[in-house]
């Protein structure tokens, strides 16, 4: 990946730039140091130091070949001791929380430690013996140095001589960076919180849209629905109407049938009737006619005695005897045919009445029960 670079702060407070992130390698205790820290430097009121883990990068490494960068990574149980919100734990942390110093400091201040190792505390609570053995080791070494005569100091021009640690004073750059860690701490906070409010708002006006839009589809089904009945309410209006209708219809012809045979015989005996009335006037005029014979015949047998034609006289008054007998006979014949006429035309009225009951009976008969009955058709009278 890209290397990045960000201001470190020595002893004096002077700027160099470090190594942040290059090949993302893990945290590790080989990578903190011991350094004397004092009590006056941290706010005590006396100089004896203590012992602490520092990174390795502030201290001992200098240049671009820095093998310790001041950005390591953690496991994802590590970043939640650290409160991390990625697996990236500033090298100063680390070594403070994490790594514990295997020495003691001198009496003296500015004295070199007793070793500069430093071991995760898990492994040093653990196993502590191996750690004393080499703080006694160098106790003991120490103490032989201190007997000693001074020797005069040699000269090795081809090996540089080791970095030696010096007491680690927290100043004013470091609480400034400290000051800056924590703000862009907060500041990521801050923008999660903003980040969950708005995560927490856009899930309300989802929710409340999501109420919204199914109210508004709940509505628009509900009003198709209520379309979708009254049509179908009014389809079935008509087919029932028409189911009705037709019953009734049918109902009336049925009615019109049955009254259409009570007609017929009717019309049948009326006109018999008509033919006796008309046989009724026929007789009556024949006797008239036999009548004004007869009268004819009587005048004509007076003419004939009033002239002594005897013979002829009794001729005539025997045509017109015939005559008046004929006419006589044609008058009851005609009285007769009267009297049938008459009797045919009053039967008749009885086919009125059984036309009307016999369509009453065929339109029940014919309509359905679950029909409302019409009106009853004009039947003939």
């Amino acid at each position: 990946g890209s290397r990045h670079r960000r201001a470190g702060f020595d002893d004096g407070g002077l700027v160099r730039e470090q190594t942040d992130r290059g090949t993302e390698m893990p945290c590790s205790c080989d990578c903190c140091i011991s350094q004397v820290v004092s009590r006056v430097s941290s706010g005590g009121s006396n100089s004896n130091g203590n012992l602490v883990c520092v990174p390795r990068a502030t201290e001992v490494q200098v240049g671009e070949t820095a093998q310790c960068p001041n950005i390591c990574q953690v496991n994802a149980e590590e970043a939640v001791n650290f409160n991390a919100v990625s697996l990236d734990v500033d090298y100063q942390r680390y070594c403070m929380d994490e790594c514990v110093t295997a020495g003691k400091p001198f009496a003296q201040e500015g004295a070199v430690p007793e070793t500069l190792l430093c071991a995760p505390k898990g492994s040093f609570e653990k196993s502590p013996a191996p750690v004393q053995r080499v703080a006694q080791q160098a106790n003991a070494s120490q103490a032989q140095a201190m007997d000693a005569p001074p020797q005069p100091p040699q000269i090795m021009p081809t090996t540089p001589a080791p970095p030696t640690a010096t007491p680690f004073k927290v100043s004013s750059a470091i609480l400034a960076l400290a000051k800056s860690k924590m703000e862009e701490a907060r500041a990521h906070a801050e923008a999660a919180g903003r980040s969950a409010k708005a995560a927490r708002m856009a899930y309300e006006t989802a929710r409340a849209s999501a109420l919204a839009m199914g109210k508004a589809a709940a509505r628009a089904q509900y009003a198709e629905m209520e379309k979708a009945a009254q049509e179908q309410a009014w389809e079935t209006f008509q087919i029932r109407r028409r189911y009705e209708q037709s019953s009734q219809v049918a109902a009336q012809k049925a009615a019109l049938d049955a009254a259409a045979v009570y007609e017929q015989a009717k019309q049948r005996d009326l006109a018999r009737a008509g033919e006796w009335a008309q046989r009724a006037s026929q007789y009556k005029a024949a006797a008239r006619e036999r009548n004004t014979a007869a009268e004819d015949a009587k005048l004509q047998a007076m003419r004939l005695r009033a002239v002594k034609q005897f013979d002829a006289a009794r001729d005539y008054a025997t045509r017109a005897t015939a005559a008046q007998d004929q006419a006589e006979k044609y008058m009851e014949m005609s009285q007769g045919a009267a009297k049938e006429a008459r009797a045919i035309e009053d039967t008749s009225k009885d086919y009125d009445v059984a036309g009307l009951a016999a369509a009453k009976y065929f339109m029940a008969r014919a309509l359905p029960p679950d029909v409302p009955p019409p009106l009853l058709p004009m039947v003939p009278r």
